[in-house]
């Protein structure tokens, strides 16, 4: 998969991980091989890498679910890491402003899109029937990319 294709698919949710743009990636992805189900999570993975620092963390965000009015609220590093699920699940424009200015990340996000941490694994069991045990080259977790937390 390239790139392109992994935007392509993301922009299919159509800026957010609602659950139904996510069961018809879901099935998407069951529909090739193996190896593009993995390709899928290899890419998800590196985007979330991507973006994974300090300096976003940092930034106040809201949840889309308590409204605009609603203060900011310190993240954990499980809600920083759907926040950041929540970027990729913009779309790879908002994800590149956001890649680019760590201040972009201070915004109202669907936090939510951690659906999206599900859609391969989901993919490859209903694909094989086997239990998803692949790990991508980089880790997605707060705090792996080291360079964003020097």
């Amino acid at each position: 998969m390239t790139d392109e294709e992994f935007w392509e698919l993301i922009a299919g949710l159509h800026g957010r991980a609602e659950p139904e743009g996510v069961a018809v990636l879901t099935e998407n992805l069951t529909q090739g091989d193996t190896e593009r189900i993995e390709s899928f999570a290899e890419h998800l993975a590196s985007a979330l890498h991507a973006i994974d620092s300090r300096d976003r963390m940092a930034q106040p965000i809201r949840d889309t679910a308590d409204g605009p009015e609603s203060p900011a609220f310190p993240l954990s590093k499980e809600v920083f890491l759907y926040a950041r699920c929540a970027v990729v699940a913009s779309g790879r424009q908002v994800w590149q402003k956001v890649l680019q200015d760590p201040s972009a990340m201070s915004d109202t996000w669907d936090l939510g899109a951690e659906e999206l941490l599900y859609v391969a694994p989901v993919a490859f069991e209903h694909k094989t029937g086997s239990d998803w045990t692949f790990r991508t080259s980089v880790g997605y977790e707060t705090g792996s990319n080291e360079a964003g937390w020097r």
